[in-house]
């Protein structure tokens, strides 16, 4: 069986266990990711959901459903597929394949002649990375709604607010707006808090003439949005700020002219731009986390935009530039977009 990113000989199965991976090959959708609903399993004849049946089944699924999915459970509906279909070698993942499951399946096939396998995630990664027109649907309203209430929640800052307070008024704009929930948790930093890049808000009260960092993404059909926008609050404009937001902005512009050049860069090219950029302004110390990430069903995923990733930009990937700089006591200021690779060039979506 061809599932786009592995081909099965009539004696394989493929075991996925990432709740995202189910998401994406069936359309179900896990309340709870940190908590085990379900596993998908392939083999070169039929295709199996094994379910705890505490979330209703998409209406048009295409995958057989069995019932239960804890560790023994897994293991007994392993062993009688195996034993029915002559399985004799089971590919794992073992980044999200809990221990306790692992011993399970491996202590009840050992009655059916076989072998456990890793499966390479780069596998899957190299079809989800690519995203269909629905997905790029979804991610574009994801994208519209965090733009539309950032922006009703910067209009309503006011002296005094806390950083929660910001963070809960913003969730309430997402929500009122369609999304299903936060992309992740919200990040809004004031001041100092500003140098963190995932702070996480607390009572700090907004106070005049301070930077204010708020990191938000809606979530569409499971699929999320990432944005980040840096402002002062007041009028008396600190001027370390006004150095960062320029050396920032400039960053940021690089690497998206860079990514609507054809031939398209690869992960590292773009990284270098941006990073460059920062340096030549005397801030090369003070950008501490890769230019961007791939987006999707997960807030990140490949491709990491990094030093070391030499992979090229593909169109219809969906990625974010997020460039930054943290004066650790100080401040910060980071600007990120969720942006499409299209043929014609780089489309912003968060804007």
């Amino acid at each position: 069986m061809d599932n786009n990113f592995f081909t099965l000989s009539e004696q394989e199965a493929l075991l996925l266990s990432c709740p995202s991976d189910i998401t994406y090959v069936s359309g179900f959708t896990f309340l709870v990711p940190e908590e085990r609903e379900a596993f998908a399993l392939f083999t070169h004849q039929k295709k199996y959901i094994i379910a705890a049946s505490f979330s209703k089944m998409p209406s048009d699924l295409t995958f057989e459903v069995l019932s239960q999915c804890s560790p023994s459970a897994l293991a007994r509906h392993l062993k009688d597929i195996f034993t029915r279909e002559k399985i004799t070698r089971l590919f794992i993942d073992p980044t999200s394949l809990f221990l306790h499951e692992y011993r399970a399946i491996k202590e009840e096939l050992t009655s059916v002649p076989g072998t456990l396998e890793n499966f390479s995630r780069e596998k899957i990664w190299k079809s989800r990375v690519i995203k269909s027109l629905s997905e790029i649907t979804s991610i574009r309203h994801a994208s519209q709604i965090a733009a539309r209430a950032l922006q009703e929640t910067i209009h309503s800052l006011r002296v005094g607010m806390t950083e929660q307070e910001v963070c809960f008024s913003l969730e309430k704009h997402l929500r009122e707006l369609g999304s299903e929930k936060p992309a992740f948790p919200i990040i809004v930093a004031f001041g100092s808090h500003c140098a963190e890049p995932h702070h996480q808000p607390d009572s700090t009260q907004l106070q005049e003439n301070t930077p204010i960092l708020i990191d938000v993404g809606a979530t569409i059909d499971g699929y999320r949005s990432d944005m980040t926008r840096t402002i002062w609050f007041g009028n008396a404009v600190d001027e370390d700020f006004l150095k960062i937001q320029k050396s920032v902005d400039h960053a940021y512009a690089s690497a998206l002219e860079l990514l609507r050049q054809r031939p398209l860069p690869t992960a590292q090219q773009i990284d270098a731009y941006a990073r460059d950029c920062i340096t030549a302004d005397g801030y090369g110390p003070h950008f501490i986390h890769t230019t961007g990430h791939g987006i999707g069903l997960d807030i990140h995923e490949p491709p990491s935009l990094n030093y070391q990733n030499h992979d090229t930009i593909k169109e219809h990937m969906v990625i974010t530039l997020e460039p930054g700089i943290y004066l650790e006591g100080k401040s910060g200021y980071r600007y990120e977009n969720t942006i499409l690779v299209t043929s014609n060039g780089a489309e912003e979506l968060t804007t």
